[in-house]
């Protein structure tokens, strides 16, 4: 199984196609991640924009302008909205910190062919989940899409077998 996983990572390392998905992965990456950035600008934005409405609303209802039941309302519909958007951004800042995180794959595959010996936290940085068969057949599944591509032919076609 070792084998054939090192195989794998031979031919992503040799092979240029996987190399140009690779870059348009990363590529992806900080597109995403520059899009999660200027989300959670608009989100802060807005943050403060409702903490200046529930201002207004507590002013207006110490003036009499509203009546107990109507305050009520909308200072919850607000607190709802910004516990909403909180909540956003919480999420948009973990996936910010995940790519952050991420692994160099690059790197990751040429230490795992170099290897002698290979480590249990080397596999598990590179392999999803491994599946056998009835008939004892193993399919390995990788946690990088790329690795789970392979050539269909002689073609420059790709296709994802896990």
């Amino acid at each position: 199984m070792i084998e054939q996983i090192k195989a794998r990572c031979n031919e992503f390392l040799d092979e240029n196609k996987y190399m140009q998905v690779a870059n348009s992965s990363k590529d992806k990456i900080l597109k995403d991640r520059f899009n999660f950035k200027n989300e959670i600008l608009v989100l802060e934005k807005k943050l403060k924009d409702i903490d200046k409405i529930i201002d207004k609303l507590y002013e207006d209802k110490c003036k009499g302008l509203f009546e107990d039941e109507d305050f009520t309302r909308l200072y919850s519909r607000q607190i709802e909205t910004r516990k909403e958007t909180n909540e956003r951004i919480k999420c948009l800042q973990k996936q910010i910190e995940k790519e952050d995180s991420s692994v160099d794959i690059n790197k990751l595959v040429k230490d795992f062919v170099n290897m002698k010996e290979i480590t249990r936290t080397m596999l598990v940085s590179l392999v999803d989940k491994i599946e056998i068969s009835e008939n004892k057949e193993i399919t390995i599944y990788y946690k990088f899409n790329i690795l789970n591509m392979r050539k269909l032919n002689d073609e420059e076609e790709l296709i994802n077998v896990g």
